[in-house]
């Protein structure tokens, strides 16, 4: 317990006694309030994403940006990189959406560059999913140097990467995120699962302003809003 309950009880009792609640049981616009994204730009700019709220989209947790992603950037039978290890609930989505998934070779660092080097030459995928920090299951993080190398490769190949970041909040030094090195072509997205508490279902996804609309597109047809109550 890192003392998230007092900080929400506080929360909740200032909502209880504002003007705003009914704002907050009303539609949203399909990427989630102003205020919302802005706030969460705040959240993402510890990290040096330099984000933009108009780039942010505000999720029912990383699972459901997760789903926005794959949805909104792949048709069914599309194949998708990720680690040879990866979060299960990655495997399930893409079972969901008809995509393959197909596994690269992990070392104590993460993701190996030749593994993704030699299956971009061969794989029709042009998505690559990762978890460059605190990977999930393995727990390895990625060095800034295997990172500069990924960076190299998803240029050199023009992938497009979802970087999976739940945990970067946990470590008290962390190398740069993948978005930060490769903002152009990196839809970054985390929640607040994993540091503040699993039921506040609320994720934050940035992406870059050419694949923004179809992510959010997608976000909008399958869950039509976050929350925002959760948001607020």
């Amino acid at each position: 317990d890192p003392g998230y309950r007092s900080l929400l009880a506080e929360a909740l009792a200032e909502l209880d006694g504002g003007s705003g609640l009914d704002g907050l049981l009303s539609y949203t616009p399909k990427p989630g309030y102003a205020d919302h994204r802005a706030a969460a730009a705040r959240w993402l700019d510890r990290f040096g994403l330099n984000a933009e709220p108009d780039r942010v989209l505000i999720t029912g947790g990383a699972q459901q940006a997760i789903v926005a992603a794959l949805a909104g950037l792949t048709r069914p039978g599309d194949a998708v990189l990720v680690e040879q290890l990866t979060y299960a609930g990655t495997c399930h989505v893409a079972e969901r959406l008809g995509l393959h998934l197909e596994g690269l070779a992990l070392d104590e660092e993460g993701l190996v560059p030749e593994a993704l080097d030699a299956a971009a030459r061969t794989s029709r995928a042009r998505l690559l999913f990762t978890n460059p920090t605190v990977h999930n299951p393995t727990t390895a993080t990625m060095s800034l140097t295997r990172r500069e190398a990924m960076v190299a490769l998803v240029r050199r190949h023009d992938l497009i990467v979802i970087e999976d970041d739940v945990y970067g909040h946990l470590p008290e030094q962390r190398p740069p995120t993948l978005a930060t090195l490769a903002p152009e072509r990196t839809i970054y997205l985390t929640s607040a699962s994993k540091s503040v508490a699993p039921g506040l279902r609320l994720g934050m996804l940035l992406a870059p302003a050419a694949l923004y609309p179809a992510i959010a597109d997608a976000q909008h047809d399958l869950f039509l809003i976050c929350p925002p109550l959760m948001a607020e």
